[in-house]
Order: structure tokens, then C-alpha cells, then sequence
């Protein structure tokens, strides 16, 4: 009897292991994928152990519709397997790809706008664009095709939104947004606009603030925060600054204007007997 109830409970262990073992993880992150608490969060992923695998499925919230799913080959999530989904939040697919055993991205690939119109669509080889691609303006018209032999592009075409050919050269596939007639254009703007705040008179550091933004594909900035900080006063009269900028020079991916993340632009400050003096 006693190896019986000493059999169960070698069993019961053996199950609760297992089942804490398979259990789903979740976590929550902020819009720039910065992790957090879940009630200020803006997308939910969730992670479950499978066969040696790790199945991912991540949500927009608070609709709690699914923004990808797809499973990778290691607990941190470096490696992705298979076929991975990411969709619109009105539920309609935004993007298909497929990746090999090594993690890499791997034949046909296609993105759709919210609309389910085609927003491009190619091949991959070991993780490079190879082959005969293509991106279609939103109203349906082919605006670029382009050539690759892994990942070195070789042909470009251009089109405009009406069908009507455009220059194209090598190059112009992809261009960083721009603010001004040179990469030094929107620092020269900011501390043109810049006001050195009374609460910041007996700040002795010196260094920079360093700001992170959008660059929407209208030209306008959104989601400005400090990627660096200085000092309090000093990043919240930067950041204020920032966000009365006009429209910038949009971002250009393959013949259309697109929205760029992560635009980094420091700002430095060198503080001296109470006097803001501005590196340029």
C-alpha cells in the first residue's frame, strides 16, 4: 500500500512539473516595445514551451486582437522557425514570412495594407532579398520593382501613383528623412529655439540630451522622449522644442514616403558661469 500512495505521489510531482513547465508567460510592453507594467501596456505577448519549441503569440491591447504569432527555437526569442504572421489591428493580415532551420528569413514573403491590398511582395535567400521584387503604392499601382542577387540590389524602377514611369538609379531605394539641406539641419533648428530655463541656472553638468523620435510619413514628428538625459529642466525644454518642429523631409522606401522610427538627434549643452553656450 505504501508503494502505491509513494508510486501516486512520484506522479502527481511528475505532472505538476510538467504542467508549471508548460505554463504561458506573459508580458507586457509600451508602444516602442520597452517592457512594463500591464496597466499602461499597449501590446501583451505571450509565451508557451512546445516540444522543445516556443510558441508566440502577441496581442494589441486593450482589444486583445493578435498582432503575430509564430514560433521560435530558443526561450530568448532569437531564433525564429516556420512561418510567422503579423496582423492590422482590425484583424486583417499585415504581413506572412517564413524562416529556415538557421533563423533566417527564407522564400516568399508578402505585406498587405489594412485595406488587404498588396504592399509588397519577393523572395528571400538566407536572410537577403533575392530575385524580383515588388512594392505597390496604396492605391494598388506598382511603384517600385526591383532586382536583388542576395541582397545586392541590381535593377530599380520606379512608378507614380497614377502608372507613369519615374527616374530611378541604383540607391535611391531607400532615404533616412531629412530636415533641412544637411544632416545637421534639425540641430541647428532646435538650438535656434531653444530658451535656457531659469530653473537650470546652477545645472554644472555638461553633456547632451539625447532625443528619440518619430518622422511620420507626412513629414511630421511624433513620440518624442530622451533616449539620454542630462537634467530634468534641460530635457523637458529640449523635448518641447522638438515637438513645435515643422514637417521634415519624409523618409523614402522603395519610391514611397514612409515612417521612420528611432530618428536619434543629440542635443549638447555646456553650461558656464551660469550661461548656456551652444555647440553647433
Amino acid at each position: 500500500m505504501m508503494v502505491r500512495k509513494q508510486t501516486l505521489l512520484f506522479f502527481i510531482i511528475i505532472l505538476c512539473f510538467i504542467t508549471g513547465f508548460a505554463q504561458t508567460k506573459k508580458t507586457y510592453f509600451n508602444k516602442r516595445w520597452d517592457k512594463i507594467k500591464a496597466d499602461s501596456a499597449v501590446y501583451l505577448r505571450e509565451i508557451t514551451p512546445e516540444a522543445e519549441k516556443f510558441k508566440v503569440v502577441e496581442y494589441y491591447l486593450p482589444s486583445n486582437k493578435v498582432y503575430s504569432k509564430g514560433t521560435y527555437a530558443d526561450k530568448r526569442l532569437k531564433k525564429k522557425q516556420n512561418t510567422f504572421e503579423y496582423f492590422h489591428e482590425n484583424g486583417n493580415l499585415m504581413k506572412q514570412e517564413s524562416y529556415n532551420a538557421e533563423g533566417n528569413l527564407e522564400g516568399q514573403s508578402q505585406a498587405f495594407y489594412s485595406d488587404n491590398k498588396v504592399d509588397s511582395e519577393g523572395h528571400y535567400k538566407n536572410g537577403k532579398l533575392h530575385g524580383e521584387w515588388k512594392w505597390y503604392h496604396s492605391n494598388g499601382q506598382l511603384a517600385s520593382k526591383e532586382i536583388y542577387n542576395e541582397g545586392i540590389i541590381t535593377e530599380i524602377n520606379f512608378w507614380d501613383e497614377t502608372g507613369k514611369v519615374m527616374p530611378a538609379k541604383l540607391g535611391d531605394e531607400i532615404k533616412a528623412p531629412r530636415f533641412g539641406v544637411d544632416e545637421e539641419g534639425a540641430q541647428r533648428y532646435l538650438y535656434s529655439k531653444i530658451i535656457f530655463p531659469e530653473a537650470a541656472k546652477f545645472v554644472s553638468n555638461s553633456g547632451r540630451v539625447l532625443l528619440n523620435f518619430t518622422i511620420e510619413a507626412d513629414g511630421n514628428i511624433s513620440d518624442v522622449f530622451v533616449e539620454l538625459s542630462l537634467d530634468n529642466v534641460l530635457d523637458a525644454e529640449t523635448m518641447r522644442v522638438a515637438r513645435l518642429m515643422p514637417r521634415w523631409k519624409a523618409g523614402v522606401c522603395h519610391n514611397r514616403q514612409t515612417k521612420t522610427e528611432n530618428v536619434l538627434v543629440p542635443v549638447f549643452y555646456k553650461l558656464m558661469m551660469s550661461n548656456l553656450e551652444r555647440n553647433w
